[in-house]
């Protein structure tokens, strides 16, 4: 079954395309871009803005991901209640879905949720150079991997 994934930020032109277009280029590169159906939202999101300059280029360079069809989307009701997993980038992020939509708060869950580290929040690297876009991702890049795996293993469990 293909579960539905959102990634979820300020503005969906910074953290949430980052996370969204790497766990896409992950499930493409494994072969397995049925299990989930991967997008973006903004909590308070202008829809149709790129993602950052600075966003792209560190997809871009590192990985060779391309983001440039990226529009940022509003989180609206219907992407709240379709989803099967509403990933936020910070507690501020999980407090504003909980507050407009408190019925949902199983399927909201913090980025680093899926990591190692003791810390909930991604600090926003909007306005920043592209070291801290770099760095910002950086501390992306496990969680991601550590939730394709689970997406992964989940698939696994099901089939026995």
């Amino acid at each position: 079954m293909t579960k539905k994934i959102i990634f979820i930020c300020t503005g969906n032109i910074c953290r949430s395309p980052m996370a969204e277009y790497y766990l896409k280029y992950l499930l493409q590169k494994a072969g397995k871009e049925s299990l989930a159906d991967i997008s973006s939202a903004g909590i308070y999101a202008e829809n149709g803005d790129p993602a950052t300059y600075e966003s792209y280029e560190v997809l871009k360079k590192k990985y060779g991901i391309d983001m440039g069809a990226h529009r940022s989307q509003f989180l609206s009701y219907e992407k709240v209640y379709n989803a099967d997993l509403l990933i936020v980038m910070t507690g501020a992020h999980k407090m504003a879905i909980l507050q407009r939509y408190p019925d949902v708060s199983e399927k909201v869950h913090y980025l680093m949720e899926y990591s190692d580290e003791r810390v909930n929040d991604v600090s926003d690297p909007w306005g920043q150079d592209i070291g801290v876009y770099s760095q910002c991702f950086e501390k992306m890049k496990n969680p991601i991997e550590n939730l394709f795996l689970k997406l992964v293993s989940d698939e696994n469990n099901n089939k026995n």
